[in-house]
């Protein structure tokens, strides 16, 4: 079997971490009215659909931007430091999203404010990968990724 590179390790390490939070935070269908309660405290008290969205939204912004930031390090690392604001963007997303699925885990009494604070990362994210999406994919996907987690995050407070 070949080595795993550090790219794969991240992506399963954050991988994990997301699903546990994921998992967590939407329950197990099995413990009832329960977990359905919990859950809907969990995520601002909106409706499992709306919450599944948000969830889904910021996972595929973390994959996405995962992907990003490793052609943002591969280009600065080659000299092209027109990627700095980029990367930038990117790792903050990156910190922001991570932190929503524990916090609402946690029930977070801060949770709704997170959203907002989540919502304009991911939007000042895209607009730093904007410039690039014609010549990197990976800029492409994280900024059309972080547009759709904004919305959602945004849907989620209204």
């Amino acid at each position: 079997m070949p080595a795993m590179k550090r790219r794969d390790l991240m992506m399963v390490g954050a991988s994990t971490a997301l699903a546990h939070g994921v998992t967590t935070v939407m329950g197990c269908g099995a413990q009832g009215k329960a977990a359905t309660t919990t859950t809907a405290a969990a995520l601002v008290g909106k409706d499992a659909d709306l919450r599944a969205e948000v969830m889904a939204a910021i996972s595929e912004c973390l994959r996405d931007g995962e992907v990003c930031m490793a052609q943002c390090l591969r280009l600065l690392g080659n000299g092209n430091t027109s990627m700095a604001d980029c990367s930038k963007g990117v790792q903050q997303m990156l910190a922001v999203c991570g932190a929503v699925p524990t916090l609402a885990a946690a029930d977070a009494p801060r949770l709704r404010a997170l959203l907002e604070v989540c919502a304009a990362v991911c939007e000042d994210c895209e607009a730093a990968c904007r410039p690039h999406v014609k010549h990197h994919p990976e800029c492409a996907a994280c900024g059309a990724s972080c547009l759709r987690c904004a919305a959602a995050c945004r849907a989620m407070l209204s």
